[in-house]
């Protein structure tokens, strides 16, 4: 192969990634939450009402497009409800996947690969979520290296996920799907946690994983601030 033809190539698998994920926008909630010193996981989380939220026809706007990332041609397109998609992951053998399969969901949980102490971060994790009133029928959980196949087809797995599950809240766990899931593909680390942003008008939150609270347990009073802020969105999507 000459580098002409290695340039030709590359262009064209950038003009495909482009053409298939489209932009990523930032955009950050106008609401500041008051600080709260209370560390208590079993604090009353109150409902608020000046939250910004995104109405229905929005939302199926949104997963629409998601669905629409996924190339006619591709095999994920032909999926058309969990039924299918339950069988598509247990024919590739996609590590990772949570067990409940349901629809729709609060949260949708992201994380980067099954942590080697999975018992411990598996515990850390339903806790969390038992503390914001989450039981598992009302969560998701998935990883970002999904199969034993390429990154396109895990990348496009997500977003089949995303239009199929249809989540309120993005909860990305770690860093590195919080720079995916953001855009903020260079931003500074801390620059991820504390903020709303957006996937195609889903709203995503990054916060501390499992495996760095378990490292550092003193991430885990920012941790709590971030799962209280979910609770407090989703509280407004249950009141319209």
């Amino acid at each position: 192969m000459t580098a002409t033809e290695l340039l030709s190539q590359i262009k064209q698998v950038l003009a495909y990634q482009e053409a298939v994920y489209g932009a990523w926008i930032l955009r950050t909630s106008t609401i500041d939450f008051p600080e709260d010193a209370q560390p208590d996981i079993a604090a009353s989380l109150p409902i608020q009402e000046a939250y910004i939220h995104l109405s229905s026809i929005e939302r199926e706007t949104s997963w629409k497009r998601i669905e629409g990332l996924i190339p006619a041609t591709h095999a994920l397109s032909r999926i058309k409800d969990i039924a299918g998609w339950y069988q598509y992951i247990t024919e590739h053998e996609i590590a990772g996947i949570a067990s409940q399969v349901v629809h729709p969901v609060s949260v949708m949980v992201l994380e980067d690969e099954i942590t080697p102490d999975h018992a411990a971060a598996d515990a850390l994790l339903w806790k969390m979520l038992a503390a914001i009133q989450l039981n598992p029928k009302e969560v998701y959980r998935t990883v970002l290296r999904k199969s034993r196949l390429d990154q396109t087809t895990d990348k496009l797995m997500l977003c089949k996920e995303i239009g199929l599950f249809q989540p309120d809240v993005l909860m990305c766990m770690g860093s590195l799907t919080g720079r995916m899931m953001s855009g903020q593909k260079q931003a500074p680390v801390a620059a991820l946690y504390g903020k709303w942003f957006d996937f195609m008008g889903i709203r995503v939150r990054v916060i501390h994983s499992t495996a760095q609270l378990m490292t550092d347990p003193a991430l885990k009073r920012l941790a709590w601030e971030d799962l209280k802020t979910i609770r407090q969105f989703l509280d407004v999507q249950n009141t319209t």
